[in-house]
């Protein structure tokens, strides 16, 4: 294993977009899917890869350990990482022995899932393409059962999960939590603790009241 090479695309280090704190990200080549708006086409191909094994990873992100701080760590991320979870776990196994927070940033995509593995990181950082599986398979060119079938698995693990959602048809659905109709209560106290927030640098209830009124008048209009 230590001198087995990976099939990581770049490595970037002092990240501050890939989860919590500062991070070294570690992108690895090949993904099953062909999203029409891929953040990195280049890594959907297995070739374009680093020189670099195992025990050379390892070494790199052990001397960014002092800048992580509380709140960073590691993020594997793609293409997509749930291919390489074979040779990611023996690293993760590793690293985890030195207390360095690990992400996992993925779109859930695998028909192999080693829960083992999953277990061990501290954040799934979970690519949201779409909620409708005609509007995945038209986006993605994939089947959104693989998807659910991974989240199902995510339920028997105790792991912080983030979703990301990173397209428009997927807009609705976020907004139906903060629509009346679906969640009143929610909403009351939101526009609440608004009103009285901006109450007191405004010096005028009822003006406040109107502007945080607003956002939630449109959404209940649109949903």
């Amino acid at each position: 294993m230590k001198n087995s090479k990976l099939t990581v695309s770049k490595i970037e280090s002092f990240s501050c977009v890939d989860g919590p704190g500062i991070r070294t990200v570690v992108f690895f080549n090949n993904c099953p899917l062909r999203c029409k708006f891929c953040h990195n086409p280049e890594m959907q191909q297995e070739f374009n890869k680093l020189d670099i094994n195992y025990q050379k990873l390892y070494k790199l992100i052990l001397n960014n350990k002092p800048y992580y701080k509380n709140t960073g760590g590691v993020t594997f991320s793609g293409g997509e990482p749930l291919l390489s979870q074979k040779s990611m776990y023996k690293l993760v196994k590793k690293l985890k022995k030195e207390n360095i927070n690990i992400a996992l940033d993925t779109s859930g995509y695998s028909k192999k899932i080693n829960l083992k593995l999953l277990k061990m990181f501290d954040y799934i950082l979970l690519d949201i393409k779409s909620i409708y599986p005609d509007k995945f398979n038209y986006l993605t060119g994939g089947n959104i059962e693989l998807v659910d079938n991974f989240i199902n698995k995510l339920n028997e693990i105790n792991t912080k999960v983030f979703l990301l959602f990173n397209h428009f048809s997927n807009l609705p659905a976020f907004l139906s939590v903060f629509s009346p109709r679906n969640n009143p209560n929610l909403v009351t106290g939101v526009i609440i603790a608004l009103s009285i927030i901006a109450n007191i640098f405004l010096k005028n209830f009822f003006i406040a009241l109107i502007i945080f009124l607003s956002p939630f008048i449109i959404i209940f209009l649109l949903i």
